[in-house]
């Protein structure tokens, strides 16, 4: 089982991976809300843009030539350097291969490189398989958030490793700040969302991170943010923008 570099003559096995672990992994979703996400995130020339640009890197796991998984992660400023996993995928009739560890290998080794020493992941609490994998991994649970799919809200758990081993606390990017109405709130840096031009980071009305406030936008840092159910974000303000959620970081 091989690792390297995506390229554009792997974008097509790149979707198709994706869809089968979405509607292997995700029962409750329709197949036309699959679709509809893959070509919002990768349709029109977006997934080629990425392979060739240089701000994403995207892994495949090969088997005989053929690819059988795949990897999404860039770097992220979060006021330490991360190495973000944003999706990790492998085809339903490869998991249990060693495929999913041998992608983790390859994201370190390139964001490493990059300068990052933290990397986070995320996955659903009902995605049991996603976070014995990510424990297994090295990866320790530092927090939960809320995210919308399909008009439900449901439970994401946040791990993070660092580079040859789990982590064993890690100390909160806690910061109070003033809304446009004068209301003091919390914003949690170090549970960001990467936007079109600045990261998004959840507020909240008390320290303790149960009642949530709204959307900070750090490139024009104001509270004006609008996210719709499957969590696209835009800033009202400066238009900074964010796909919708991938829902969850490892299928294996």
């Amino acid at each position: 089982m091989d690792v390297r570099q995506a390229t554009v003559d792997d974008a097509p096995e790149i979707k198709d991976i994706a869809r089968a672990s979405l509607q292997e992994s995700y029962g409750f979703l329709d197949e036309d809300m699959i679709d509809r996400a893959i070509g919002t995130w990768y349709g029109k020339g977006k997934l080629e843009e990425m392979i060739e640009g240089d701000e994403v890197v995207i892994l495949v796991t090969t088997k005989s030539d053929d690819v059988i998984g795949y990897a999404e992660s860039e770097m992220v400023d979060r006021h330490r350097l991360l190495g973000e996993i944003r999706w990790l995928h492998v085809h339903p009739d490869h998991r249990d291969e060693g495929a999913g560890a041998a992608l983790i290998d390859g994201i370190e080794e390139n964001l490493v490189d990059r300068g990052a020493e933290v990397f986070r992941a995320v996955a659903l609490e009902r995605n049991e398989e996603g976070i014995d994998f990510f424990k297994d991994q090295g990866f320790v649970r530092v927090g939960v958030r809320s995210v919308e799919i399909d008009e439900d809200t449901y439970t994401e758990i946040e791990f993070e490793s660092k580079r040859g081993g789990g982590i064993q606390e890690v100390e909160p990017g806690l910061e109070s700040a003033t809304t446009e109405d004068g209301e003091t709130v919390f914003v949690d840096f170090d549970a960001g969302l990467h936007g079109s031009r600045s990261e998004f980071y959840p507020a909240y009305l008390d320290r303790g991170f149960d009642e949530p406030y709204g959307w900070f936008c750090s490139n024009c840092e104001t509270f004006d943010v609008a996210m719709d159910s499957m969590d696209r974000m835009e800033c009202n303000n400066c238009r900074n923008a964010r796909s919708p959620t991938r829902w969850d970081a490892a299928y294996l």
